[in-house]
């Protein structure tokens, strides 16, 4: 009785419990027996698919599960199935419908078990395919289930992997190893891979070997640069400004008072380069900023804030490449001071 109504989730009509419940006595793993069911069935029919439609859908999956648990439909199971298709009066589209949705369930839960470890050992793909052909999955759909699955994995270990936005020669040899493992290709879209470059620049910047690039100016000895682009070299200027306002003590007298502020000011126009010694700058003038005498620098989203030990702090506006300007001063620094 307490079985019936778990498996309902609710207290249907006493007759109905009763008659059912007698079917359950001594039989926990829900195998009832065919001629128990055959006995009942015409009297119980149209009773419980007209009042119990939707408790009778759970028994039938609760029951089908069971079935499936060790993977092999044996012949008393499909009889019983099938006693219980015809004792709740379901049709065959029914009942194809609930078996499609509870084997695909079922499939997809072995497919979860089996990439746990991220991998798909030959023993875990002949359970799976002996699912399928015992289940007669459709290969068309089991191969979806598993694409789909594999997939979402690997989505998973590509956002794991780029969470610091950086994608080291490591990293890459991973993914690339575990989508061999899944037996799936690592397919990207064209902004993906756009992502994925400028993580492993970044990561390369950082820790790898810069690549030097040719440039037309002079350089030193041993001096090589890395990167260039067109700026607007800004500096702080004094602006002021003057306002009017009363005392408080009166309503009459009124004075000027004035208010000095710093701005911004676009001094020139024209190419940056960055070496492994210095800051150069040429435009209608040229500047050069040793590294050494660099202090420290605010990357902003429109440009980069340098400071300097002596005179003017000034701001580099960039178009483009300001991240990747960034990264590369911080590098030069840091290997400049050891």
């Amino acid at each position: 009785m307490k079985t019936v109504r778990r498996l309902l989730k609710k207290h249907p009509e006493p007759n109905v419990v009763q008659e059912l419940g007698k079917l359950l006595v001594g039989h926990p793993d829900l195998k009832v027996s065919l001629k128990e069911l055959s006995t009942s069935a015409a009297r119980l029919k149209v009773e419980l698919r007209l009042k119990f439609g939707a408790e009778l859908e759970r028994f039938y999956r609760s029951f089908l599960r069971r079935c499936l648990k060790d993977k092999v439909l044996s012949a008393e199971e499909w009889k019983a199935l099938q006693t219980l298709k015809g004792m709740f009066g379901f049709s065959d589209s029914f009942v194809e419908k609930v078996h499609n949705e509870e084997v695909v369930r079922f499939y997809r839960q072995g497919i979860d078990k089996a990439l746990a470890d991220k991998k798909l050992m030959p023993e875990e793909r002949s359970m799976l395919k002996f699912i399928q052909e015992k289940w007669n999955l459709p290969p068309e759909l089991a191969q979806q289930i598993y694409r789909d699955k594999a997939s979402e994995l690997m989505e998973r270990a590509l956002r794991n992997v780029l969470s610091d936005k950086r994608l080291s020669p490591k990293e890459e040899k991973e993914l690339r190893t575990l989508a061999d493992r899944l037996g799936v290709r690592l397919e990207m879209d064209k902004r993906t891979v756009g992502i994925l470059n400028r993580y492993r620049l970044y990561w390369l910047i950082e820790n790898g070997e810069i690549p030097a690039i040719e440039t037309m100016i002079s350089l030193s000895a041993k001096e090589r640069c890395y990167f260039t682009a067109n700026v607007v070299w800004c500096e702080p200027h004094k602006v002021s400004s003057f306002a009017r306002y009363k005392q408080k003590s009166t309503d009459v007298t009124e004075e000027m008072q004035q208010r000095t502020v710093q701005e911004m000011t676009e001094v020139d126009s024209g190419l940056m380069y960055l070496t492994n010694k210095r800051l150069i700058f040429k435009g209608h003038s040229s500047r050069t900023i040793p590294l050494r005498q660099i202090t420290d620098f605010v990357p902003m989203k429109a440009g980069v804030h340098i400071h300097k030990r002596s005179g003017a702090h000034p701001f580099l506006r960039f178009e483009l490449g300001v991240d990747i300007f960034s990264l590369m001063l911080a590098r030069c620094l840091r290997d400049l001071h050891g």
